[in-house]
Formats: C-alpha cells, sequence, structure tokens
C-alpha cells in the first residue's frame, strides 16, 4: 500500500494520477500488479500487491543476493515498457527502493510516478525540467531535457553498477564531478582496461567468485554497464540486445 502524504497532494497530485494511470496498464511478471486505489480519502492511497522483502535498497549493501538475476529481472520489465506499447515508456525515477523482490528474488518495479511517453512518431520527447534521481539521470536528460529509450538504458548502466558495487548510493564514489556521467564512464574504463575490476565490486560479490567463470561473469557485466553509460545514446544498447 502507498501513501502520498499532505504535501505531496497539494503540490504533485498529478503525479500521483500519472502512477495511477500507467500501474492501470502494466502486465508484466517484473512489474508490480496495481490491485486498486482511492482518490476520495483526503491523501490519495494506491493499493500493490505484496512483496515480502521489500526494497532492494534495504538489502543491497550486505544481504547475500542473485544480482545477476535481479538485474535480468529488471532488463525484462524495461524492455517491456519500450516495446510493449504503441509509445515507449520512459522511466524518470529510477533507483533501488523503486525495485521491490519477493521470496524467490522475483525483482519487480513498482513506481511510475515521474514516467512518461514519448508521443508517436517521435523519436524523443523534449521536457521543460529535469526531474528524477540524482545519479541515475542520462547526461543528454540533464543538459538538454532530452528523454528516450536510451534514457533508461543508462539509468539501468547505473543501476547495474551498483548492484555490482553493493553500494547504497553509486555517486558517493564521484562526489567531486560535475559531469557524473561522463565521470563515472571513465572510472569504469579506467578499471576494465588497467583489469583491475576486482576493486569495483563489494566485498560481499568478490567472496563468491570461486572460479574463473565467475570473474569472467563479472567482467561481462562490467563491460555491459560500460556500454550502457555511453556518453552518446546512440551507442547506448537497447533493453533487449
Amino acid at each position: 500500500m502507498k501513501f502520498y502524504g499532505h504535501e505531496y497532494h497539494r503540490h504533485t497530485y498529478g503525479s500521483c494520477i500519472n502512477n495511477i494511470t500507467y500501474a492501470a496498464q502494466m502486465s508484466h511478471n517484473h512489474i508490480l500488479k496495481r490491485i486498486g486505489c482511492c482518490l476520495q480519502t483526503p491523501i490519495p492511497i494506491l493499493v500493490f500487491q505484496s512483496v515480502e522483502y521489500g526494497t532492494l535498497r534495504d538489502c543491497i549493501f550486505g544481504a547475500p543476493l542473485p544480482r545477476l538475476k535481479i538485474a535480468s529481472d529488471i532488463v525484462n520489465s524495461l524492455a517491456y515498457l519500450h516495446f510493449g506499447f504503441p509509445r515507449p515508456i520512459v522511466l524518470r525515477n529510477f533507483k533501488t527502493q523503486n525495485i521491490l523482490f519477493n521470496e524467490e528474488n522475483v525483482a519487480k518495479w513498482f513506481d511510475f510516478l515521474l514516467s512518461i511517453s514519448i508521443p508517436e512518431g517521435e523519436t524523443h520527447i523534449t521536457t521543460d525540467r529535469v526531474i528524477g534521481t540524482r545519479g541515475y539521470s542520462a547526461p543528454e536528460y540533464i543538459s538538454i531535457c532530452v528523454l528516450n529509450e536510451k534514457s533508461n538504458v543508462f539509468s539501468f548502466g547505473a543501476f547495474l553498477f551498483e548492484l555490482l558495487a553493493g553500494r547504497i548510493h553509486i555517486w558517493d564514489l564521484l562526489k567531486d564531478t560535475h559531469d557524473h556521467g561522463c565521470f563515472f564512464n571513465e572510472y569504469l574504463k579506467n578499471y576494465l582496461e588497467d583489469k583491475r575490476f576486482t576493486g569495483i565490486p563489494a566485498p560481499i560479490i568478490v567472496q563468491d567468485i570461486p572460479c574463473i567463470e565467475k570473474e569472467q561473469q563479472l567482467h561481462a557485466s562490467a563491460q555491459l554497464t560500460l556500454e550502457c553509460v555511453n556518453n552518446s545514446p546512440e551507442d547506448r544498447p537497447t533493453m533487449v540486445d
């Protein structure tokens, strides 16, 4: 169940309606099912199916998780948003606290508060301002307010790095930077080229690599992360690549 407080209710009631509208369209194993909503109360209420384990943010820092499976689940949900509708849907509030998972470690996205659709026949949409979660926003969105599916690809790359690093906030590594996308990209590239990849993942991940195959799997994941956070949207993969 999701509640919207009085401050939220006064200023961004429209975003609540946005969340309800998008959630009502969803039918996917990795997107949390909306059961209902109530707009007749002073505070809007959204009701979702139960997920016992809570948010990924609560567990990412120390719990032993099937991290690559979680990443795969989120890839599937994003591919659905990009290719399952006549107008692709772009998330603008990508963050680990919006990812829930159950006792089978099935990850589900559940928040469409700031989501936006690309108009039919268009390749992108331009907004009047930047909103969303700092650290996950693509550089072209930050600089010129342009959004398309590749903006979500960048966000996924940042999320994948967060999974591998086991950190609550990826930008703790990059506090002194201004052009986050650029420095993030260079940071990963340097680790890959110098073959110092084990400097990135959290100890809880590194200690679970008993063989060369798993280390290679982590390297492949890091390479995918690097491709997803490419500064050029055209050079990023799609969610089905």
